[in-house]
């Protein structure tokens, strides 16, 4: 398997309008995300893999009061301020009208994803696989 690392991205923390986070200047500590709410989604995904991760290696715990997989969930849950959730800039931006929401970047040690476009070291891509190969690069190149 051949990984194509293509971007990294820090992961912030989303909240409702005036709701009660820490953090000021668009950023806030991984220590000061303790206390806070979190709405995740279940173990099998790379946010929350990544972000459970970054709380053992600070020895600290994180507050998951629920798993959601649903995006149409997630917007109204965080919206209706049941929770916060941890998204990359890129992926809130395209779910969320972040322009109402209480957006902080997790700094301290700041949190990122990567992401990667993989192929088989073992059967060579199609033609039409090599179209979506570099479609992919360009969408990414173009939304960077």
């Amino acid at each position: 398997m051949q990984f194509e690392p293509l971007r990294t991205e820090d992961l912030f923390l989303i909240a409702a309008p005036g709701a009660d986070i820490p953090g000021g200047d668009g950023e806030v500590a991984l220590k000061e995300l303790v206390d806070v709410g979190l709405l995740l989604p279940s173990r099998i995904h790379t946010i929350r893999q990544v972000v459970e991760a970054a709380f053992q290696q600070a020895s600290l715990q994180p507050r998951v009061i629920g798993e959601l997989e649903s995006v149409l969930t997630l917007v109204s849950a965080v919206g209706a301020d049941l929770g916060a959730t941890v998204l990359p800039w890129s992926a809130a931006r395209a779910i969320l009208d972040v322009r109402n929401l209480e957006v902080r970047r997790i700094v301290e040690p700041a949190i990122q994803v990567k992401l990667s476009l993989c192929t088989s070291d073992h059967q060579p891509l199609s033609e039409p696989a090599h179209a979506v190969h570099d479609l992919f690069h360009e969408l990414i190149t173009d939304f960077g």
